[in-house]
């Protein structure tokens, strides 16, 4: 059930349109705490970007992080 959740979600992301913008109130149907959970996931795989709390745009650009030390 999760999986097909997840799933479903990243299925709508992917075929929106770069800038248009997600809330976790974009998915209704399921549990707000799963919803922000999933997004900050997406987040972090580069499929979306957080520009504030509980708002996350789909990206045209990539973006970089800072190089770590060794």
């Amino acid at each position: 059930m999760q999986d097909a959740v997840v799933n479903k979600i990243k299925s709508k992301i992917a075929h929106g349109k770069f800038g248009e913008v997600y809330f976790v109130s974009s998915f209704p149907q399921y549990d707000v705490e799963y919803v922000t959970k999933l997004l900050a996931i997406f987040e972090k795989e580069g499929i979306i970007s957080r520009i504030a709390k509980g708002v996350y745009v789909k990206c045209f650009f990539v973006t970089l992080q800072p190089k770590q030390a060794k």
